[in-house]
């Protein structure tokens, strides 16, 4: 039985949820202006893939790029061999798959980010950074993080299965 509280949590995290995809509708937009104001060599969706693989412990293929981003293998490869052509990233051997390398980030990317960070967004980071106190900010990260990881131990793909049929 659905009790008041169950209806008023999901209708919170229904609220969130608009909120937080509008919100990153926005930041994808601030992140694209930013980028093209300083003539940047990429847009977005390619420094999303490039920061990946710049922040990443370790080399990544192109498969665990993908599922890390929640995006499609093709928009991963689209993004990769334009990194690749302006010489940012490199393939590395791949031990357990000849046929999906790793990537990693080369000198001259790891001198495009440093300088990309500095240039386009550091000034605009600080901007924001001064309205917000630090250990507001600082939950917010831990409360994503643990949406996240909710979000992770959750299989909706067989939620989805369900509700598929359940329209037909």
């Amino acid at each position: 039985m659905t009790t008041k509280v169950d209806i008023d949590r999901k209708a919170q995290f229904i609220e969130m949820f608009q909120d937080l995809l509008s919100l990153l509708a926005k930041l994808h937009g601030i992140s694209e202006e930013l980028l093209a104001a300083a003539n940047c060599e990429m847009n977005h969706s390619c420094w999303v893939v490039f920061t990946i693989i710049h922040d990443a412990e370790t080399a990544m293929s192109v498969p665990q790029i993908a599922t890390h981003r929640s995006i499609t293998r093709q928009a991963v490869q689209r993004q990769i061999c334009l990194l690749l052509e302006k010489n940012f990233i490199k393939a590395v051997e791949n031990p357990h798959n000849k046929r999906s390398p790793f990537y990693v980030v080369t000198e001259q990317g790891i001198a495009f980010y440093n300088e990309t960070c500095e240039k386009v967004y550091d000034p605009w980071l600080s901007k924001l950074a001064a309205h917000y106190n630090y250990d507001d900010t600082k939950k917010l990260v831990g409360a994503l993080k643990e949406l996240d990881g909710a979000l992770n131990r959750i299989d909706f793909k067989s939620l989805t299965a369900t509700s598929s049929t359940l329209t037909q």
